[in-house]
């Protein structure tokens, strides 16, 4: 039984062993399972944090991107972004770590022009930035699913591209490998198909970088050509086809050439399209090939298509110059002539007028002195002067009312408006022509009623060419002016023609410039002209033509006022021909009046050579007669007299003024006194409150406080100078502040029986009829004088006025200087005797001590003394020709000037022809003053004898070569055959007569010659010849 039950017991156990085992294994396999589950979530978890991690990072990054700029975070990347491309520009290399990679990627920012390289160009203007790049590549070249993080974008836009540096993330998935990552960019962007606006016809490429790019910025413009260096081994055609073809079509592979001796060698790949070109070089320069070569490619030297014409041009200077000259000639026609265009109508016909503006003329009188100091010191060429003040002329009317009337009908005919005033210098022909003929012109036309005054005289005085050239671009109005680029212009044509054997043509003569700004005015003045043309004819519903509408208004055509044509000078004469040229053109065009102001009998030869069948409307501005000269040096010597005494006045009024400040000043208390008025009061206040039984320590101390103020006051007063007290007293000449509140305090005092205050009859008080006075009184005193000096001077004394005029006669001149001297406070005997002496000094210096190519100062003297001789109606030609034999030819042009000797004096101004029927009559002085000086050098017994001695001897001198020539005919006709006896012998008669008519000439002239030298042996003193 017991070994029954011990077999059951092991059948037991043997039935229940295994399941234990089975149940152990199954635990253990789901255990293993578990483990392995675990193992796999953990993983799925990391990788998912993983993931977490980096979005946050990206976003991160993102949100740096689009942060706030003024955040430190956002500063902080871009200082770092900075550096880091501020060390790949200056090292030229980019440094990758191991896990960053970089791409290339072609097309995709506008490239820079070659003409523009070295990294000017605004990258701004074509939206070049790397953000914009960034945008593009995450929308076209990355695929869904790859998560890629840039570190950097280098942008190459000379080349148009640019590098991107990246860091593939670790995940798992179809992008695990870089390789496969890059793989899917580039399959992206082919998809996407990307072509910028830019280049349409090109798609934007990426490339992987598979040597080290140089980062430069030389100016080496890329091209198609590459050139290759092999740092080691060369490679084949075939190996150098298979690197470079996936970048583009290749025209052709050059290889090294094995038979130069050159170290360096070079391969070349030349593509079809620079964009590959540019790729390749930026992917493959510092391969390495097999580990033993490197690649080193650069561009090959490439001229471009504008090069080559550049170099076409600036190596041809016939083709190179006169393209220059074109240009400059464009330039000038196209911005500078328009202005100054309108520069010279603003100055003929001001768009603004200001002339009357009360605040701008006494703002232009305070800043004038200011501005001309300024303009002295700033401007190479002083700027032309303003002209004085014309002369009073209302006193010499009776002799010009009729020119006056003449010119302006002429002006108003409005035919063949080509009118010359004529007269000798100082009769006031300026003043005549613009201050009276054109007046109403300039008043209308707020000073510059369409009138254009040219100075000849400035103009001729001219030194240089650059002055002349701003003097003439100042009175024409011609704005702007380059006066020093003709010095420029003329080096470079020297230069040139050193260079090339020929001018250049760049300079220009200061003639063709003058004639070049006259023509500019020309074209303004006719735009004047015809400035209100259509308007007109808009308002009247009709139509005319130019030349019609300026024949039927005379108004709107400009005045051209040239005077001082004609002045004598040696330099720029060419001036006088192409002003009377263009004066000419003005006149035909019928476009301006034109008015010659000259002091030169001569301007018919001038003229007529502009204008051949031309009849000028000539007006003569004689002198005045002795009555209007007498007139008008009355009215001017009483206005003088007027001033003299209201200076007096004003002098005398300060005078008393001041007296009467003194006085004021005198009876104030001084400070003693007002101090011990102060003082008694205190005590009178104390003694009060003492009575009053009102006494206190306060009034003490008040007392004590007080003498204490008084004795620094004391000290004070003591301390300070006379000097400045006196400075404290008020101006005795300011009648307005010195004793104004004075005088009103007395007034106010002032009454009459009844209480009011006493008037006069007019109303005013006595003080307003005083400044009434005080006021005409300044009103008379010429501005700018002082009033102290003017009451010295003496009232003139004229007694003899009308006799000291007489010598004078009606010269604008002479009256004028007569009364300035009058004016210093010579009499009318004195201020004579020293005009008469002056002038006989100029005739002296300038005629007698010395001879001129045309006349001689014999024919001087001879003049001088037929003029004295003469009653004053002047000395005939015809006599002065006949019985002077060195006046036989005084009317045949001589020398280069073509100018006779008389014509040459009358130039000179030392005489007048006066003229019949346009023919030359009678010989007079220049003007009525020399008349006295001849007489004055005549009375010189001592110098008169001098000068005859001279003329007596060129006389003798004269009458004995006749006497030689006839001396020889006769040797001549005494070899003649005994034949001809009688026909000689009449002959011989004749100069036997005219020999012996020579020596008794002679004889006169030796007597006069001895009675000549008594004078030098006696030493006569000069006498004075006039009367007084």
């Amino acid at each position: 039984m017991e070994e029954n039950k011990q077999d059951g017991e092991k059948k037991e156990e043997s039935s229940s062993g295994p399941s234990n085992e089975s149940v152990l294994k199954e635990a253990k396999e789901v255990a293993q399972e578990g483990a392995k589950e675990e193992k796999t979530v953990s993983k799925e978890v990391d990788a998912a944090l993983k993931a977490l991690k980096e979005d946050a990072k990206l976003a991160a990054s993102t949100a740096a991107d689009k942060a706030d700029p003024s955040s430190p975070e956002h500063i902080k990347k871009k200082e770092e972004e900075k550096a880091e491309k501020a060390e790949i520009h200056d090292t030229g290399v980019i440094e990758t770590t191991e896990k960053e990679r970089l791409l290339y990627f072609d097309n995709v920012i506008m490239a820079t022009p070659s003409f523009m390289l070295g990294d000017h160009f605004p990258s701004w203007l074509l939206n070049r930035s790397e953000e914009r790049v960034k945008d593009v590549i995450r929308k076209y070249a990355i695929p869904p699913g790859l998560r890629v993080d840039f570190n950097s974008v280098i942008l190459r836009p000379k080349d148009g591209g640019a590098f991107v540096r990246y860091t593939l993330r670790e995940h798992t998935g179809k992008y695990g490998t870089p390789r496969e990552a890059e793989a899917a960019i580039i399959n992206q962007l082919k998809k996407s198909d990307y072509r910028p606006w830019f280049d349409p016809f090109r798609t934007c490429r990426v490339f992987t970088v598979k040597g080290v790019p140089w980062i430069e910025d030389l100016k080496r413009i890329p091209n198609k050509t590459l050139k290759i260096w092999f740092e080691g081994p060369t490679l084949s055609q075939e190996e150098l086809y298979s690197l470079f073809r996936r970048y583009g079509y290749i025209d052709n592979i050059v290889p090294p050439d094995a038979a130069s001796k050159d170290p360096i060698v070079f391969a070349k790949v030349i593509y079809s399209c620079k964009g590959s070109s540019t790729t390749a070089k930026n992917c493959l320069n510092g391969m390495s090939v097999n580990d033993k070569t490197i690649l080193h490619i650069t561009f090959a030297d490439h001229r471009t298509k504008l090069s080559y014409l550049k170099d076409f041009i600036v190596n041809h200077t016939r083709i190179s110059i006169p393209i220059l000259l074109a240009l400059l000639a464009t330039v000038s026609l196209w911005i500078f002539d328009p202005i100054r265009k309108e520069s010279i109508k603003s100055k003929i016909q001001p768009i603004i007028n200001l002339d009357n503006n009360i605040f701008y003329v006494q703002t232009k009188n305070i800043l004038k002195p200011i501005w001309s100091w300024l303009w002295s010191w700033i401007v190479i060429h002083p700027r032309p002067t303003a002209k004085k003040a014309g002369t009073q002329l209302h006193q010499l009317w009776p002799e010009r009312l009729s020119a006056i009337e003449d010119v302006k009908q002429w002006l108003q005919e409005n035919v063949n408006t080509f009118i010359v005033v004529n007269g000798p210098r100082g009769s006031g022909k300026q003043e005549l022509v613009m201050d009276y003929v054109l007046a109403d012109r300039k008043t209308n036309g707020g000073g510059r009623g369409k009138i254009l005054s040219i100075d000849c005289a400035d103009l001729v005085k001219a030194r240089n060419d650059p002055e002349f050239i701003t003097t003439a671009a100042h009175q024409l109005g011609y704005f702007p002016v380059f006066p020093w680029m003709n010095n420029i212009s003329s080096f470079i044509d020297l230069a040139i023609q050193g260079l090339t054997g020929q001018k250049g043509g760049f300079s220009e003569t200061t003639e063709a410039q003058f004639k070049s700004m006259l023509g500019i005015a020309s074209a303004a003045i006719a735009d004047i002209a015809l400035s209100n043309h259509n308007k007109e004819d808009h308002a009247k519903n009709q139509i005319t033509r130019n030349s019609d509408y300026l024949q039927s208004h005379p108004d709107a055509k400009p005045v051209v006022v040239i005077e001082h044509f004609l002045a004598r000078t040696d330099r720029n004469q060419f001036v006088y021909k192409h002003l009377a040229e263009w004066a000419a053109s003005l006149i035909q065009s019928n476009t301006a009046h034109v008015i010659f102001i000259t002091s030169d009998v001569t301007f018919q030869k001038v003229l007529s050579a502009a204008l051949p069948n031309q009849i000028f409307k000539t007006v003569h501005a004689g002198d005045a007669s002795a009555q209007s000269a007498r007139d008008f040096v009355k009215q001017q010597m009483d206005e003088f007299k007027k001033a003299i005494e209201a200076a007096r006045h004003l002098v005398e009024e300060n005078k008393h003024q001041k007296e009467r400040v003194e006085a004021l000043v005198d009876e104030e208390p001084s400070l003693e006194e007002m101090l011990q008025h102060h003082r008694t009061e205190l005590e009178y206040e104390r003694e009060k409150r003492e009575r009053e039984g009102k006494i206190d320590d306060t009034l003490d101390e008040i007392i004590k406080e007080e003498k204490v103020i008084e004795e620094r006051d004391r000290a004070e007063w003591d301390a300070t100078s006379a000097a400045q007290r006196e400075d404290e007293k008020v101006s005795p000449f300011d009648p307005d502040e010195s004793t104004a509140g004075v005088e009103a305090e007395k007034e106010e005092n002032k009454t009459d029986g009844d209480g009011e205050p006493a008037t006069k009859d007019n109303g005013k008080s006595d003080e307003q009829n005083k400044n009434d006075t005080i006021t005409s009184w300044k009103a008379l005193i010429p501005p700018g004088t002082d009033e102290a000096t003017l009451a010295e001077i003496p009232i003139p004394d004229l007694t003899d006025l009308d006799e000291a005029l007489s010598p004078l006669g009606g010269r604008m001149t002479d009256l004028q200087a007569f009364i300035r001297r009058l004016k210093s406070g010579d009499t009318p005997r004195e201020a004579l005797r020293g005009m008469i002496t002056q002038s006989a000094t100029e005739i002296v210096q300038m005629f007698l001590m010395k001879d001129n190519a045309q006349w001689t100062k014999e024919q001087v003297w001879c003049l001088m003394k037929k003029v004295c001789k003469d009653s004053g109606n002047g000395v005939s030609i015809a006599d002065l020709m006949v019985t002077e034999p060195m006046f036989k030819g005084a009317l045949k042009p001589q020398g280069e000037s073509g100018e006779s000797t008389i014509g040459a004096l009358e130039r000179s101004e030392m005489v007048t022809v006066v003229t019949r029927d346009g023919k030359p009559t009678y010989i007079k002085a220049g003007k009525p003053l020399y008349r006295a000086a001849f007489q004055y050098i005549l009375s010189d017994k001592t110098f008169s004898a001098m000068i005859e001695t001279g003329f007596l001897e060129s006389q003798m001198k004269l009458q004995n070569d006749k006497i030689v020539k006839y001396e020889e005919e006769l040797r001549l006709l005494a070899k003649f055959p005994s034949k001809w006896g009688d026909d000689v012998n009449i002959r011989v008669r004749y100069l036997i007569d005219k020999m012996a008519a020579c020596q008794q000439k002679i004889q006169k002239f030796e007597i006069q010659l001895a009675e000549t030298k008594k004078t030098f042996a006696k030493n006569e003193q000069p006498k004075s010849w006039w009367k007084w």
